[in-house]
C-alpha cells in the first residue's frame, strides 16, 4: 500500500493505542483522569507554551533541515538521485544511534547532578 498504507497504519496504531490507555484509565489507574476536574487557566498555558516551543524550534529545525537535504540530493543527484536521499538516510540513522547515547549518558547524569547541587556538593557536580 506504500505511503498510504504507512499512514493508515501510523493513524489505526495510535487509535488503538489511546482506546487501550483510556480502558486502563477507566479500570486500574492511580490517579484517575477526569475532564470533569480540568479547569483551564492561563498560567497552566503560558507554562506549556514557554517549556515546549525551544523543543518545537528545535525540532522544527531539524525537519526543515531534512526536507532542505532531500531537495537538494534530488536536484543535484541526477540519476542516482534515489540512492542519494537513501545514503543519507542511512547516515541519519547512524548518527542518531551515537547521538542516542550522548542523550542517555545526558539523561542518567541530570538526577545525579541535581542530587548533588541540592545536597551542596558542588566539587561533585563540577
Amino acid at each position: 500500500m506504500g505511503v498510504a498504507g504507512a499512514a493508515w497504519a501510523t493513524s489505526v496504531s495510535q487509535l488503538v493505542s489511546f482506546v487501550v490507555l483510556l480502558v486502563l484509565n477507566r479500570r486500574c489507574a492511580a490517579i484517575k483522569v477526569k475532564l470533569s476536574r480540568f479547569t483551564p487557566q492561563l498560567h497552566y498555558f503560558y507554562k506549556i507554551f514557554t517549556g515546549g516551543v525551544p523543543s518545537l524550534c528545535r525540532q522544527g529545525v531539524g525537519s526543515i533541515a531534512t526536507v532542505l537535504l532531500n531537495l537538494a540530493a534530488g536536484n543535484y543527484g541526477g540519476a542516482s538521485a534515489d540512492a542519494a536521499i537513501a545514503a543519507m538516510g542511512v547516515v541519519n540513522r547512524i548518527s542518531m544511534f551515537a547521538n542516542s547515547a550522548l542523550i542517555g549518558f545526558g539523561q542518567g547524569f541530570q538526577p545525579v547532578c541535581g542530587t548533588n547541587y541540592g545536597a551542596g556538593k558542588r566539587t561533585r557536580v563540577r
